[in-house]
């Protein structure tokens, strides 16, 4: 199964990969990491503002990362670290699980219309899902 980002990357080499297009915006015009100085800025979670918002990041059960976890293995060092919210964080950010779907859908397709995801990818994206955290 292709990652979210992975599939960024598909859409980028479907949209033309590097090379800018008339009317296009050049792919090193796309969204940023926000920063202050040489620090990531972060949300009360945790998760790093800006950048192209995958719909795990957008609506979040997890906090993805790109500072590796405790004592990582050489492949979490190179990927980061996921780390659970608490239960009741996950309560307060979704009352309900078809808030959570609805609000997850609306992400995915928000990705796919700013172009960073392709239609062909769409129930993959969705399948990233998490309801079952959801109580």
């Amino acid at each position: 199964m292709t990652r979210p980002l992975g599939r960024a990357r598909r859409a980028r080499h479907a949209a033309g990969g590097r090379r800018p297009r008339p009317g296009r915006a050049p792919y090193w015009a796309s969204p940023r990491i926000e920063t202050a100085g040489i620090e990531i800025v972060r949300d009360g979670d945790g998760i790093a503002l800006g950048g192209i918002r995958s719909p795990r990041v957008e609506v979040p059960v997890d906090v993805l990362s790109g500072i590796p976890g405790p004592d990582p293995s050489l492949i979490c060092q190179l990927l980061g670290s996921t780390v659970a919210l608490a239960p009741e964080r996950i309560r307060a950010l979704y009352p309900a699980r078809e808030e959570y779907l609805a609000r997850y859908t609306t992400a995915t397709d928000r990705l796919i219309a700013e172009g960073f995801a392709l239609a062909e990818d769409r129930e993959a994206l969705l399948a990233y899902a998490r309801p079952d955290r959801i109580s």
